[in-house]
């Protein structure tokens, strides 16, 4: 029969038939595989397997890593970035480990969210972790402090978030806050 979703799950399930003839469930609209070694409810043996095997979430999202890694900037230097190279900035108000930017705060400054670790690309000093948000989300962290973005930024390179309210830095490539 058709496969049936458990208490909590949002994800859609279905199936596909294969070129063998065979019906394989998909979620969300992508095949659903086991990991050859896990045997038993609830093993993860599988996630990450070579960069591209993910464990589904709930609602069917993967549980892929955050990325970070460091690019050159002509004018700052080696700064931290996202895997898409997108800007990363500290908030000077952060203490260690504890996020201070909620509300409206958030609109402007959106924090580098995952929900399964962190991971460097390169070779990058700084060190990455992660803390739990009040609302339960898990936001990257680098030497201990809260990573975000800035709303204007909307290419690859841009650090127009650099120095606002003289409180936003950029994350120099050893994780320290770029202030120039």
């Amino acid at each position: 029969g058709d496969p049936v979703a458990g208490d909590g799950v949002t994800a859609v399930v279905g199936t596909i038939t294969r070129d063998d003839g065979t019906m394989q469930v998909t979620v969300n609209g992508f095949p659903a595989y086991y990991w050859q070694n896990d045997s038993a409810a609830g093993d993860t043996g599988g996630q990450a397997r070579g960069n591209v095997w993910w464990v589904f979430n709930a609602d069917g999202s993967p549980q892929r890593p955050a990325k970070v890694a460091a690019a050159e900037n002509a004018t700052l230097g080696s700064i931290l970035v996202d895997g898409a190279g997108l800007t990363l900035y500290i908030f000077d108000n952060d203490t260690e480990g504890v996020s201070n930017c909620s509300g409206g705060c958030l609109g402007a400054w959106p924090p580098l969210l995952t929900d399964y670790g962190v991971v460097a690309l390169g070779d990058i000093t700084a060190e990455l972790g992660t803390i739990t948000r009040d609302d339960g989300t898990m936001q990257v962290t680098v030497n201990g402090f809260p990573a975000y973005y800035w709303q204007n930024d909307s290419v690859e390179g841009d650090t127009d978030g650099q120095g606002v309210g003289n409180v936003w830095w950029v994350f120099g490539e050893d994780g320290t806050a770029i202030r120039n």
